[in-house]
């Protein structure tokens, strides 16, 4: 066996390990400060899917509409056609980590993390606090006026639902 072998194995396993610890294990969502700061970079991207959606005849026609920016296949309701503005801009959007955009009647959602099919982070677009409608709420944090950023944790949402179900024992005397 060559000298050099051993040593550039042992080298690739010790950043291999790093990482898989770095990049797998560490599964956290963004904290509010991190929302704002992306909030804050992707500012005029955000707008112009904003104005676009303003800018539809009849918004209401075209119903719940969904963007998937990196699977095009699961992406349903009026899609901008290719040479649209927008287009560039959607692809902006997926260069910086962004996967969905989807609009339903008051909210425009951004998913921009997720873990898995349990956790979403989500920058919206909502004119009420009141109209935002996510399955699995369980943050929503004000970043400017009218955009949030939603954090959606089925887990932690289950754990709160079934705590506030659950009978305490002055109520059952």
């Amino acid at each position: 066996m060559k000298k050099w072998l051993l040593p550039l194995l042992i080298i690739a396993t010790v950043i291999s390990v790093f990482c898989i610890l770095k990049f797998c294990v560490d599964t956290s969502p963004p904290t509010d400060q991190e929302a704002q700061a992306i909030f804050d970079r992707d500012e005029a991207l955000l707008l112009a899917v904003k104005a676009y959606f303003e800018g539809l005849n009849k918004p209401e026609q075209y119903g719940r509409i969904r963007w998937d920016l990196d699977s095009p296949s699961g992406s349903y309701g009026h899609i901008p056609p290719e040479n649209s503005p927008l287009t560039s801009v959607m692809e902006q959007m997926e260069d910086r980590g962004y996967q969905t955009i989807l609009r339903d009647e008051n909210t425009i959602e951004f998913l921009f993390w997720n873990r898995g099919a349990d956790v979403g982070c989500r920058i919206v677009y909502a004119a009420e606090r009141k109209d935002i409608n996510i399955d699995y709420l369980t943050a929503c944090t004000p970043l400017a006026e009218d955009w949030y950023y939603c954090v959606s944790d089925f887990n932690e949402w289950r754990i709160r639902s079934t705590a506030e179900s659950v009978p305490t024992q002055e109520g059952n005397k």
